[in-house]
């Protein structure tokens, strides 16, 4: 069950990379995906996307006169957690899944927006994307964001709750977590590269 559901919402994670600039190292192939380590706020991230997740299929399940509540209640269960306790995790979960799609659309849309200019022969191949900088400026906002609401989380959740919780995120979930990023993504001319498949968009040839 754990292994399906970190395959389903490994897009999140996967888009949180997609602005990184890395250069390959010439032993690195083109489209090459390669390991990242998990930062302990994206842990929390990860964690929080995959409650949202979770809530939304027990809806469904629900939805379709089936039980959602083991969905609804696996991590709570993991953390051993009562359902007052778990409440903040919940919260923060829908509030920061908001937050970041909000900056995501925006992201998506400059990128769309660089990407027609190419298309269309308004950009030379050789030209550095115009959005450039206000892509990478929305992606630092979404870690500032991750960041703020991991404050109000561990703030909700009392030091001891919020003890447990990063226990639990580093010594069982962090080792279910595998992000992967194209070394390739940020070399110009094509900085996006094909991260793009991380915002449902195609890199250009």
């Amino acid at each position: 069950m754990r292994r399906l559901i970190l395959l389903t919402i490994s897009g999140p994670l996967l888009l949180s990379l997609a602005f990184a600039q890395q250069a390959a190292s010439p032993s690195q192939q083109p489209g090459q995906l390669q390991p990242k380590p998990i930062t302990l706020p994206h842990l929390y991230w990860h964690l929080m996307t995959w409650q949202n997740h979770l809530d939304k299929a027990a809806a469904e399940h629900e939805k379709n006169g089936k039980d959602g509540t083991w969905l609804r209640g696996y991590l709570q269960k993991q953390l051993r957690f009562s359902d007052a306790e778990f409440a903040p995790v919940r919260e923060s979960a829908q509030r920061l899944a908001l937050a970041v799609a909000d900056l995501d659309a925006q992201a998506k849309s400059l990128v769309q927006a660089d990407l027609a200019l190419y298309a269309n022969g308004k950009l030379a191949s050789s030209d550095p994307p115009p959005n450039l900088a206000k892509v990478k400026q929305l992606s630092q906002q979404r870690e500032d964001v991750i960041n703020a609401e991991i404050a109000r989380l561990n703030a909700a959740l009392g030091p001891d709750n919020a003890a447990k919780l990063k226990t639990y995120l580093t010594q069982d979930h962090s080792s279910h977590v595998t992000a992967k990023v194209n070394p390739n993504a940020a070399v110009h001319p094509r900085p996006y590269g094909p991260s793009l498949q991380a915002l449902g968009l195609e890199a250009q040839p």
